[in-house]
């Protein structure tokens, strides 16, 4: 599978040595996919090749009741928008960054968006910075 531009190995099990069919289930959370990102997997081989590309519409349900960076607890809802997705997961604080400086400034521009959106009051956008750059 490729999750964006990343190839992405994914196991898939005979169910018996006659099988015709194969099925796996998998979700985009589980590969690291975020809404935006396309899905693209390819099976069979020779003239049966095929390949199915799905763009990932929703985030994985995350069930934080408040916004957590690190081991500190902001207190601000962990709101979702309409996709579906958290703030937490907006925000990108469970992604692999840089540097702090990085989440920090990305932090800062999108909860100016979420705020936009009407998902984040101005004090919850600034104990979240807050909390952010203190983590």
């Amino acid at each position: 599978m490729r999750v964006g531009d990343e190839v992405v190995e994914v196991a898939v099990k005979e169910s018996a040595p006659d099988a015709t069919t194969l099925r796996g289930v998998i979700t985009p959370s589980q590969l690291g996919a975020s809404p935006g990102e396309v899905l693209v997997a390819s099976y069979g081989h020779g003239d049966f090749a095929r390949s199915v590309r799905a763009p990932v519409t929703a985030c994985a349900r995350d069930s934080a009741p408040t916004v957590v960076v690190g081991e500190a607890d902001s207190g601000v809802p962990n709101a979702e928008d309409p996709q579906g997705c958290s703030l937490a997961q907006r925000l990108g604080l469970d992604r692999d960054w840089p540097d702090h400086g990085s989440l920090v400034s990305y932090v800062a521009r999108e909860s100016r968006a979420l705020a936009a959106e009407g998902l984040l009051t101005a004090a919850q956008r600034a104990r979240l910075i807050s909390t952010v750059a203190g983590s």
